[in-house]
């Protein structure tokens, strides 16, 4: 086969994603669900092709986890339940099959992943889709009628039930109070996204969940920061009707968070901690002058814009493939946009944290740096947040850190703390002519 029509099969099967890959003979049912699903087929190639399975599930973990998050996103913009249901029935899919994995390796052992390697995809599965997660479920007054999107009812012995009656009557008060606050005390809530991850598990199905915490959308802290009180939509606070809790497990940034519904309506969240109030620094909405593009001489008006543009490198993935026919694992990666790296947790609390003095107490780094941030900012490899915007959830320092080429300075990023929910794997740098 020629390199162009090499290239032109790799295009139709690329913009084709619901092609189905061809059975192999013998092959269990779940087997074929897994080769038959756009994204989760990706592991019929993680032992075959020789790549290392981490890069393979790097991607793959990112692509699972985002569209995850677009559920709850859906619901957040009040798509309906048959419209939510119908875009989302993919990662619906996806995570049966994850499960039915977890329960079952005879996939992962017909594709010769050796055991290390089970447990690696085992260890991942189970933490995005909530296969075998238990939470600490408390019935705090008897239930009128099952709760049935819980996949199962709820049972609480009397003396349990006695046990938390006069905490949820306080916690009551608390809450009414909550709701008559002033109007501009009212926030919206900060850690939809990680409970969602913290609560899907077998009894909490994704797409009912999702629908459930957008419903949580808004409320108010109390004075300590460790309740917060969800808005109910009738302003009226606790409803009558069955009042319940889930605890969840330990989280890396959390802690254990208890979650009190009445019916399938959240009320409150607890935390173990206080949630912190990132101290920010206030300044003026402008960047420095320093922060622009450099003319081309220095009476000049004409902008010395940047001759290389590596940002849009994957508009171009459809060339590279005529051109060069087949590509390497590495190099398809990058050009269809999919490089990812492989975390076992992501971080979820807002973080904020002083640039180092190698930036702040240097003026000749910062002036020969600034252009170059600018020249990022233009190329869309940095985004600026306007006033009024919601800030990045991590806010890292930057230093800078000397050079022998020009502008005689590099500016670095410290990401000691986002390098904590990262795995252990080593680094092998190319250059694009390797």
């Amino acid at each position: 086969m020629s390199a162009s029509a090499q290239g032109a099969s790799s295009r139709q099967e690329h913009e084709n994603p619901t092609a189905e890959l061809a059975p192999v003979a013998g092959e269990c049912d779940l087997l074929l669900r897994i080769r038959r699903h756009v994204d989760l087929r990706a592991m019929v190639s993680a032992t075959a092709r020789g790549r290392k399975l981490t890069n393979v599930f790097a991607a793959l973990l990112v692509t699972l986890r985002m569209q995850i998050s677009d559920v709850l996103f859906s619901f957040l913009r009040n798509t309906s339940e048959d419209e939510a249901f119908a875009r989302h029935h993919h990662i619906a899919a996806a995570i049966t099959i994850m499960h039915d994995i977890c329960s079952n390796t005879a996939a992962l052992v017909a594709w010769h992943y050796n055991l290390e390697q089970q447990n690696f995809v085992l260890n991942r599965f189970r933490q995005l889709s909530g296969w075998g997660r238990r939470l600490q479920k408390t019935i705090i007054s008897a239930p009128a009628l099952p709760l049935v999107w819980l996949g199962g009812s709820l049972t609480q012995s009397n003396q349990q039930h006695h046990q938390h009656h006069h905490h949820h009557q306080l916690c009551d008060s608390e809450c009414r109070a909550a709701q008559t606050r002033d109007r501009r005390m009212e926030v919206e809530t900060p850690f939809l996204l990680p409970m969602l991850f913290a609560l899907q598990s077998t009894d909490l199905p994704l797409l009912p969940l999702a629908a459930t915490l957008a419903r949580a959308s808004r409320g108010y802290w109390n004075t300590e920061r460790d309740i917060f009180h969800v808005r109910t939509p009738t302003e009226q606070g606790v409803a009558a009707g069955t009042v319940w809790s889930l605890r969840t497990a330990r989280m890396l940034s959390l802690g254990c968070v208890t979650v009190y519904f009445t019916d399938c309506q959240i009320q409150r969240f607890h935390f173990e901690e206080p949630w912190p109030q990132v101290p920010l620094h206030w300044g003026g909405n402008f960047s420095p002058k320093t922060c622009q593009i450099p003319t081309v001489s220095p009476n000049s008006k004409i902008l010395d814009l940047p001759g290389k543009d590596c940002t849009y490198l994957s508009l171009a993935a459809r060339d590279w493939q005529e051109i060069m026919g087949s590509l390497s694992a590495e190099l398809l990666i990058v050009l269809e946009g999919r490089y990812a790296i492989s975390r076992t947790d992501l971080p979820v609390v807002q973080v904020f944290f002083k640039n180092h003095k190698s930036w702040e107490k240097n003026p000749a780094a910062r002036k020969a740096l600034w252009p170059v941030l600018a020249q990022y900012l233009i190329k869309g490899q940095f985004e600026y947040v306007r006033n009024g915007e919601p800030l990045p959830l991590c806010i890292l320092p930057i230093g800078a850190v000397p050079k022998n080429t020009p502008p005689n300075w590099r500016a670095i990023l410290d990401c000691r703390y986002t390098n904590r929910f990262i795995d252990k794997w080593p680094v092998k740098y190319l250059s694009m002519a390797t």
